[in-house]
């Protein structure tokens, strides 16, 4: 089963207009039974979006860790919990970027998230085999199968042109991926962990994606925004359940 996840960002403006594009995917969903869908909007749209879920999984965009030092403005995994969401997206490259977030924060987030329950979305861009040895560090195997990983090269993020990593390139990544898997883990564990690509994913390169690549699931940014492009692109990666 793909694992499709919508990254809204700082987006929409609005919670009417949230409600709206979750309300719009929604009503299909139900029909979408070879995917599962995961929404992560704005954390202020979480309470809203859970009374309605239904299939759709909800997912925060980031969190802090789990302690007793008080931090301002932040928020806690327990605190996503609360409010019906099931994933956390941790070490995004423009958490990375602009808020200089390290490897060893990252790493005391995704630790603090798997201990609340929650499964995390963990974001690893050009030096992955580095960013998953730091950012997995004292990991145990078994809670692995609750983290998808998120290949995000920064030259394919963002971008108005879809993705511009070719699909040779995406299946040498992912097998770099699942061999530095097996090496902190073993192969079990790493044959059920999901790795999946985040890069300008839109409805027009989706097909080719799928064709081409052997990604477990994808990460959409901005063509997340309207539910007619990302029902495009869920509908496809419906019909397509091979994974690896």
């Amino acid at each position: 089963m793909k694992l499709v996840i919508a990254n809204w960002k700082n987006n929409p403006k609005i919670l009417a207009q949230a409600k709206r594009i979750f309300l719009s995917v929604k009503k299909r969903a139900g029909q979408l039974k070879n995917v599962e869908i995961v929404i992560c909007p704005p954390f202020l749209y979480l309470p809203e979006l859970s009374i309605s879920r239904s299939r759709l999984k909800l997912g925060g965009q980031d969190c802090s860790w789990e302690g007793s030092i008080p931090l301002t403005g932040e928020v806690t995994p327990s605190m996503l919990k609360s409010f019906g969401a099931e994933y956390v997206i941790l070490g995004h490259s423009e958490r990375r970027r602009y808020f200089q977030e390290t490897d060893a924060v990252i790493n005391r987030k995704i630790k603090s998230a798997l201990k609340t329950g929650l499964k995390v979305i963990f974001c690893v861009g050009e030096d992955p085999r580095n960013q998953i040895k730091k950012g997995l560090k004292g990991i145990r195997g078994g809670v692995m199968p609750q983290v998808a990983i998120v290949y995000e090269p920064l030259s394919a993020i963002s971008t108005q042109k879809g993705s511009l990593v070719v699909p040779a390139e995406l299946r040498q990544k992912k097998t770099l991926i699942q061999n530095a898997l097996k090496q902190m883990f073993s192969r079990t564990v790493s044959q059920k962990i999901k790795i999946i690509y985040g890069g300008s994913v839109d409805e027009k390169n989706i097909k080719t994606l799928l064709k081409e690549t052997e990604m477990d699931g994808f990460l959409i940014g901005q063509a997340s925004l309207s539910s007619s492009r990302f029902l495009k692109i869920v509908q496809f990666c419906n019909r397509n359940r091979r994974t690896t």
